[in-house]
């Protein structure tokens, strides 16, 4: 065997780490059954220097060191690197042929789906693991319209609704088949980066740069948007990100150029916010808890009311933000919020108003993320795509 196993040993949290001749070093957790492997890449500083690893030692710090066969010693802190970077090379090593990722959806029980720049969509297990690529191909029966692919719906009977810029599609996450709704003469039902579901009016709400459209799932057709107030005569919903409130008629726009946009489906009422959207023209990705809105935008987190459209505080880099531009903002626990941004991430403390930045040296990808590619897991995991 190539690839020789030169030292084991176990640490406190169960895991198995194995250092072999010449792939680096890989860590087994028997909880789990998850399988971590850290190599050498010449364009990560924080890797491996060597992949042949000679020996294996864990400091009552609980820190690993490593030695490596001319490479010198290493050392993996936990307390340091919290983030785990996911690995989308195949089970052949071959890396994605695009890691630019622009959205992302979890698949309960199955794994996830990353939506990517110019690829079309990356299909990994519930760890992440083993990706398979799926792209443009009509002689496969993977008609993906366009290979960028942004903010998707998992629908039922295993069909996940996906946003492109060439238009809507389907993707049968069993056949791993899609099927396109814009067909090539329609130059309207295109350019689209969000997308949200009515389910019990089987519709789905589409948005981007020509506007926000409606789909009838059952119908497979086009059908106009309920407007009561002619709002989308005189207004061009250029939507970066959609939300349903659970439980509530309102789909929650994100928008770029009007700010932020309440959709009251059921009436047909459209709601803007004047006292945020006047300065916030571009609202990247929002979270709603309870009637505080916290939204992400291109000059900071902006702290809402929902009801009353009041702003409660605004935090940029003169609060500790490392950048000003925030692409999507996620839940924590502890009252804690984390943030994806031009800059890193961020873990904001809503009690203290308190930010805890973390770059590259923590195991981030790079320092920049992309706009609402982001997801939380049943298990309460947090995923930001990025442009690594």
């Amino acid at each position: 065997n190539k690839n020789e196993i030169t030292d084991l040993l176990t640490d406190k949290k169960n895991n198995i780490w194995i250092g072999t001749t010449s792939n680096g070093i890989y860590r087994y957790n028997l909880n789990t059954g998850q399988l971590d492997n850290g190599n050498y890449s010449a364009s990560d500083k924080y890797s491996l220097r060597k992949n042949y690893i000679i020996s294996l030692f864990i400091d009552k710090q609980g820190i690993t060191w490593i030695g490596t066969s001319g490479g010198g010693i290493s050392k993996y802190d936990p307390g340091k690197f919290i983030f785990n970077q996911a690995n989308l090379n195949d089970s052949k090593g071959m890396p994605a042929p695009d890691n630019m990722i622009m959205g992302l959806l979890q698949l309960p029980g199955h794994g996830f789906l990353a939506g990517s720049q110019t690829c079309g969509i990356i299909k990994v297990d519930t760890y992440f693991n083993n990706p398979a690529f799926f792209k443009n191909n009509s002689t496969k029966n993977q008609d993906a319209l366009y290979d960028n692919v942004y903010q998707m719906y998992a629908g039922t009977n295993g069909i996940s609704w996906l946003a492109t810029w060439g238009g809507l599609c389907s993707f049968n996450n069993e056949t791993n088949n899609f099927e396109n709704y814009t067909g090539s003469s329609d130059k309207i039902h295109r350019e689209f980066y969000s997308i949200a579901a009515i389910p019990e009016n089987n519709i789905l709400l589409l948005s981007g740069n020509k506007g926000l459209y409606a789909f009838d799932v059952v119908e497979k057709a086009w059908v106009k948007c309920k407007d009561k107030y002619n709002f989308l005569e005189t207004h061009l919903v250029n939507g970066r990100y959609l939300w349903r409130e659970p439980g509530k008629p309102f789909i929650w726009i994100c928008t770029d150029g009007n700010g932020l946009i309440e959709y009251n489906f059921q009436e047909g009422v459209f709601r803007l916010f004047p006292r945020v959207n006047d300065t916030y023209k571009t609202i990247r990705h929002l979270y709603k808890h309870y009637d505080t809105i916290w939204l992400a935008t291109d000059k900071g987190l902006v702290k809402a009311d929902a009801k009353t459209g009041n702003i409660n505080r605004v935090f940029d880099n003169r609060h500790g933000l490392p950048g000003d531009v925030v692409y999507a903002v996620l839940p924590g626990s502890n009252q804690q919020l984390w943030l994806s941004s031009n800059n890193g991430i961020s873990c904001f403390n809503e009690t203290k108003e308190i930010f805890t930045n973390y770059n590259e040296s923590n195991g981030l990808q790079g320092s920049e993320f992309n706009t609402a590619s982001c997801c939380k897991d049943d298990k309460g995991r947090l995923y930001f795509g990025g442009i690594n």
